[in-house]
């Protein structure tokens, strides 16, 4: 059976700019009709995530720790709040807008800039380089040579779910939050604390 497969990366921003790539959204839709959407939550980096920014995903009980969710032929709460339903009036108006066809609930929201009111996420193309790989911290190194270049990049990486290795020390799932937590106050220490004066 012929199928088409839409994939998307669910993110947000903090006040820093740094973008945490919280999990990976596919839409597949089947020649019989039928769809199923699939989310698959990067623990390690939500973890990253005070309350202030986050609140979970909505639909979707982060608590039950799953490794995909499963939302067969059902449109899950994250893409219904988000994106026009089939039946409102000035749908067409808002595919051409964004050069679709017919609606494809996620495509739409990729293809889009419009944010929701109740939380800071967005959802963007997803793209091969959004693939988690390793980065070197030598790499880091050589391309920063200040300090404060140097905690941005590493944080960058940390934030987007990325692995870093070095000679004496590695950056993973297992313990992205200590490093993380070690990382920001020294970068927050050269850049200040947004909203403070």
């Amino acid at each position: 059976m012929k199928q088409s497969k839409t994939s998307g990366l669910i993110c947000l921003k903090d006040a820093y700019g740094f973008e945490y790539s919280i999990a990976i959204i596919e839409y597949t839709e089947r020649e019989d009709g039928s769809y199923v959407y699939s989310i698959r939550p990067n623990y390690s980096v939500i973890s990253l995530l005070p309350a202030t920014l986050f609140q979970g995903i909505p639909g979707i009980d982060l608590d039950l720790r799953k490794e995909e969710y499963l939302r067969e032929n059902m449109t899950p709460v994250f893409i219904s709040e988000r994106t026009p339903s089939e039946g409102r009036e000035d749908l067409w108006q808002l595919l051409e807008a964004v050069d679709m066809k017919y609606l494809n609930r996620l495509e739409w929201l990729i293809r889009t800039d419009t944010q929701y009111g109740g939380d800071l996420m967005y959802v963007k193309r997803f793209e091969p380089s959004d693939e988690k790989h390793t980065v070197s911290f030598e790499e880091i190194t050589a391309a920063e040579s200040q300090t404060a270049c140097m905690l941005q990049r590493l944080l960058r990486e940390i934030c987007r779910g990325n692995e870093i290795t070095a000679p004496s020390f590695s950056i993973g799932d297992s313990n992205r939050k200590v490093f993380y937590s070690l990382l920001l106050p020294l970068y927050e220490k050269d850049n200040g604390v947004p909203g403070e004066s």
